[in-house]
């Protein structure tokens, strides 16, 4: 059987240092508290929109996520979104690894996705 979301912890563990800094000036709408634990939920992420999917345990869920924003397509979150089993829906690119932007393989999330999980979860 194939895993198809990944705790939190597992998510944001090891991150990119640049992905985390550039995450702190992005404010992240809570609005929805009461449905996400029941279906999808797209957060409003500075100039981008964030969908989470969380399941199980509040303080370390099973969760699947995207971005709109083209870091996550082409820095590496959505390629290790999709090999680790936490894409929410279809990558939007060609969910390969990056040969230049992801060297040492830590952007498992962009800065948006960051801020949504941070302030969030």
């Amino acid at each position: 059987m194939r895993k198809e979301s990944a705790l939190k912890s597992v998510i944001m563990k090891n991150l990119s240092n640049k992905v985390i800094e550039k995450s702190l000036k992005i404010k992240v709408s809570t609005r929805y508290a009461e449905k996400i634990y029941q279906e999808p939920v797209c957060f409003n992420a500075g100039d981008h929109a964030v969908t989470i999917e969380a399941k199980g345990d509040p303080l370390d869920p099973d969760l699947k996520v995207c971005c709109s924003c083209s870091a996550w397509m082409y820095s590496g979150a959505e390629y290790h979104a999709k090999k680790d089993g936490y894409l929410h829906g279809k990558p939007r690119g060609t969910a390969t690894k990056p040969k230049k932007t992801d060297i040492e393989g830590n952007n498992r999330l962009c800065k948006h996705a960051y801020a949504v999980l941070r302030d969030f979860f």
